[in-house]
């Protein structure tokens, strides 16, 4: 997402840029505090879900808390964006903002109108044709895949509850053998261990539908 994509979303743009650099399913990434974005570790903790309007705490998607990689771009982003949501705080008299992510009015992120007022305005204003914000995540697991990291980090990235869902959700027609190098966008923070490089995995051929 380059400079013009930005300037068409200045608001949700630390919000967008997030569900690209993460793969994050929507539900957590508006249910995500500032605290759980640690910019020491370059780490986000995720541990609740906004499914059916309601916050599920200690409930990402498979019941399981994780932690995800934060990428240097998003971490310059994320450290600005937590800077403005404390000043608007101190602002407006409130001892800190409860959400990372919020609508101009302050209100909870709610999918049906993010995706009406905002996603498919930007998506016709670049000429794409419409895809749901959950493609996001798609993306993310096959440019990972691609870029040649094992299946394994990828399914911890993205809380998959098994290999088998990763293959099916990132691998161009949903089996095969993870491959490719050089940089992606959903690169890791540099300083991380190079160990999950060396992980072997060993995908099958898909057998079952599987939901990401």
């Amino acid at each position: 997402m380059g400079r013009a994509q930005k300037d068409r979303l200045p608001h949700y743009f630390p919000f967008v840029f997030l569900l690209f650099r993460t793969g994050m399913r929507e539900g957590e990434a508006v249910a995500l505090r500032p605290g759980d974005v640690d910019v020491r570790s370059r780490l986000i903790l995720v541990e609740r879900n906004l499914a059916s309007g309601r916050f599920l705490e200690d409930r990402p998607k498979n019941g399981r808390r994780r932690q995800v990689d934060i990428a240097a771009d998003l971490l310059t982003v994320l450290k600005d964006h937590l800077a403005l949501r404390c000043t608007e705080s101190a602002l407006f008299g409130r001892e800190g903002p409860e959400w990372l992510f919020t609508t101009p009015e302050g209100y909870q992120i709610r999918s049906n109108n993010f995706r009406d007022r905002i996603w498919n305005p930007l998506l016709a204003s670049l000429g794409l044709r419409y895809r749901c914000v959950h493609a996001i995540r798609h993306t993310y697991a096959t440019r990972l895949i691609m870029a040649g990291a094992p299946l394994v980090y990828v399914q911890r990235q993205l809380g998959h509850s098994s290999i088998q869902v990763t293959v099916d959700t990132g691998m161009p027609g949903g089996h095969g053998n993870a491959r490719g190098s050089g940089t992606i966008c959903a690169q890791r923070p540099s300083g991380r261990s190079d160990k999950w490089f060396l992980t072997p995995c060993h995908p099958r051929r898909r057998t079952t539908q599987t939901v990401d």
